[in-house]
């Protein structure tokens, strides 16, 4: 295994942080995807087996360059206000900006934006694939979100949905889909 590790650019460490830790970060983010492209290269996957991997660690290697100027196109559509999507989606307007900028994207704010902007879940994948992620069923947040997006009315997309998942994803003891509480939590200590 450290054979395979070496040539995957990482170490044994690594990986065991990433199953004990499951929230994501930029940083983990980043690494995570040069592994899976390491790892198509070193097992000789197709393009689509190499999607797949991606996919079952809630990531896409079918990132959009210019995501930044999609997803303003994207605010620009929406009826919402920024500061009232923010303030729904419960994610910081600093967070809001750098996803403008396409920097420091995280994937649970950025869902959290997309649903609260009352989008369908293929529009919300196709979103967050340009991100650089998708939701997964291989993550139990993630298949919270999809089971909830799924089997939700048209009519409670946006507001309560989101508060829905939120309510559900900490009844389960899972990360929620927002930055705000975070950073106030931070901030008081």
């Amino acid at each position: 295994m450290d054979i395979v590790f070496k040539r995957l650019g990482v170490s044994n460490q690594v990986v065991s942080y990433w199953r004990n830790n499951s929230k994501s970060t930029l940083t983990k983010n980043r690494l995570k995807h040069r592994v899976i492209t390491a790892a198509i290269d070193v097992f000789g996957l197709s393009e689509v087996e190499g999607e797949l991997l991606a996919n079952k660690a809630g990531l896409s290697l079918k990132m959009d360059a210019d995501f930044a100027a999609y997803f303003c196109n994207l605010l620009k559509q929406c009826r919402k206000t920024q500061a009232e999507l923010c303030q729904i989606a419960q994610v910081s307007v600093r967070m809001l900006g750098y996803m403008k900028q396409g920097k420091y994207l995280r994937k649970e704010p950025l869902t959290s934006i997309l649903i609260t902007m009352g989008l369908e879940l293929e529009d919300i994948q196709d979103t967050l694939q340009k991100a650089g992620f998708i939701l997964s069923y291989s993550l139990p947040n993630d298949a919270v979100v999809l089971f909830l997006l799924k089997n939700e009315a048209r009519a409670n997309r946006g507001t309560h949905l989101i508060f829905q998942i939120n309510e559900t994803l900490d009844s389960l003891g899972l990360p929620l889909l927002m930055t705000r509480e975070r950073e106030k939590a931070s901030a008081d200590t």
